[in-house]
């Protein structure tokens, strides 16, 4: 109340470090007064974490809905070409005098298709809008099934998986399969870093209650994500997998599901011992 006039200001975001070690994202004000008399500087420091990640989360959904409209039509495009070259290799295919030689071309050309079928599909899923079927469901549960599907293969490979479920856990409302598609991306992608890296590996899936909503965390003791690629791993297109092993959509896609369930998908940036994925998920 005793301020008279701010001579001039200016606002700027930066980082700082807490006490803890902790970094945060912060909005600096700073501003040149008159205070009785005399000349002083008055400034505000603001947390602004939830406003950064508001601002992240939109410009996600706006690049997957701007790339979304260009692939839908480049995605149609190539399936009739695809059909026809793969109905005609195998008509080839099966005329009986073929040399052993060229039924293995025609296989490789049969193999190349399929590939590309798959990711004209996965295009194809990308672009649209996810429609999400009502239904309750037990998260607990859908996650239980998706782990029965891989949990042999995880333990021939010394990947161990924790399970830390709450037993209270209320319902949430979605679609089951496409849920599991999102739970089977994420632990795959921790059992590649971990495997890669290490031979052997554990993940921690946990889930419980915080406010009104229903939180699932992925934690893996992997290498985990080097900082110059966290803020590239939603977007379409981006992998960090070998040519030919990956097309980039999978962590777009789930991060489309998880919208389209009302919910978020993030990577806990503050976590170093490992990658840590967290999906909220409303009650």
């Amino acid at each position: 109340h005793n301020l008279n006039k701010t001579i001039h200001s200016f606002t700027y975001e930066t980082k700082i470090r807490c006490k803890n070690g902790a970094i945060k994202d912060v909005e600096i004000s700073t501003g040149v007064i008159k205070y009785k008399g005399k000349t002083g500087n008055i400034g505000f420091v603001r947390d602004i974490k939830d406003r950064k990640k508001l601002e992240s989360q939109l410009l996600q959904t706006e690049k997957l809905a701007s790339i979304g409209q260009l692939v839908e039509g480049i995605a149609h495009e190539l399936n009739n070409p695809l059909a026809i070259v793969l109905g005609y290799s195998e008509l080839i295919k099966a005329v009986p005098y073929l040399k052993k030689k060229e039924v293995k071309k025609l296989d490789r050309i049969i193999q190349a298709v399929q590939r590309c079928s798959v990711i004209v599909d996965n295009l194809l899923k990308f672009s649209r809008r996810y429609e999400v079927e009502k239904k309750d469901i037990k998260v607990n549960n859908v996650m239980y099934d998706t782990i029965a599907m891989l949990e042999y293969q995880f333990n021939v490979d010394n990947i161990i998986i924790e399970k830390d479920f709450s037993t209270r856990l209320p319902l949430t409302l979605g679609d089951p399969n496409q849920l599991q598609a999102v739970f089977l991306n994420l632990i795959n992608n921790a059992y590649d870093a971990m495997y890669i890296e290490n031979n052997k590996g554990k993940l921690m899936i946990k889930t419980f209650q915080e406010n009104d909503d229903i939180i699932i965390e992925f934690i893996d003791d992997g290498p985990g994500i080097p900082p110059e690629i966290q803020g590239k791993l939603f977007d379409p297109f981006f992998t960090t997998k070998e040519v030919g092993k990956g097309t980039g959509l999978g962590l777009s896609l789930c991060y489309g599901i998880i919208k389209e369930h009302g919910g978020q998908l993030y990577l806990d940036k503050s976590y170093n011992k490992g990658a840590k994925f967290v999906i909220k998920l409303p009650i």
